[in-house]
């Protein structure tokens, strides 16, 4: 009763919050387990800007936790996931979209720091000039009603507990420090029917990413914006550069 009167006093607020968004809601294999059920969702839509924060993990801080689910949702290895990004972000804000898990003792209660493996992320889709040149991941999402679709989970991961980390990255002020928006949520998983003992390299959020990456801040001698950068004869946004690339890949060697 409490997560629910939580969630709908949450609700009731996000939509009023100009331009930003957040990941609330999740399907697994096309089925929904209800909006915000098993999320950590924050009370406030707005983004993380200090890389340093511990905020970046989870969110919180600024963006205080208000509705923790305390459901932990089941999973197998090879399930598709598609999360949802609500309200409906600012057609200023364009980048790609990152997902990451870490294995944890307690979904319920862990906010590791360390341990984060990236298992999925787009970036640049395609190029389009109808778009203006660039079609990227958040354009994307923005036109499937903020979903995202396809998000596999890897068959060679441990069976135990994870955190799903879905993170949307906004670059439209990222020719300046500071100027690159993240926004993100935790949902809570217990991953089964699966055998692998997969290691994968793993990071630490924060300290995954920095001010300087070039997936991160588009600065030249030009000082030019994203749309600028986008539009360069010698990138036009084919050629962009993932912050931290590792991932777990999906190869028939690691299933």
């Amino acid at each position: 009763m409490k997560f629910a009167t939580a969630l709908i006093s949450l609700l009731t607020i996000l939509p009023v919050i100009d331009a930003h968004t957040i990941f609330q809601q999740l399907k697994i294999n096309g089925v929904a387990p209800g909006l915000g059920v098993g999320i950590r969702l924050p009370s406030k839509d707005g983004p993380i800007w200090n890389v340093s924060s511990p905020d970046m993990t989870c969110n919180g801080g600024r963006n205080p936790i208000v509705s923790h689910s305390p459901i932990v949702l089941p999973l197998s290895g090879g399930d598709i996931i598609d999360i949802q990004f609500k309200p409906g972000i600012d057609q200023s804000h364009r980048g790609p979209v990152s997902v990451y898990m870490a294995k944890v003792p307690n979904a319920l209660t862990e906010t590791p720091t360390e341990g984060w493996f990236k298992i999925w992320e787009k970036g640049v889709v395609k190029n389009d000039t109808a778009k203006g040149g660039v079609w990227w991941a958040v354009d994307e999402l923005r036109a499937n009603n903020g979903w995202v679709y396809g998000i596999e989970v890897p068959r060679c991961l441990e069976a135990g507990e994870y955190l799903f980390r879905g993170e949307m990255l906004a670059l439209h002020d990222g020719a300046y420090v500071e100027g690159a928006q993240f926004y993100m949520s935790c949902a809570q998983f217990r991953v089964g029917g699966v055998t692998g003992d997969a290691h994968p390299a793993t990071v630490s959020v924060p300290g995954y990413v920095k001010y300087d990456d070039p997936g991160v801040l588009h600065i030249d001698d030009k000082h030019h914006p994203l749309h600028d950068f986008e539009n360069r004869d010698s990138h036009n946004g084919k050629n962009y550069c993932h912050y931290n690339p590792c991932f777990v890949p999906h190869t028939d060697d690691h299933r």
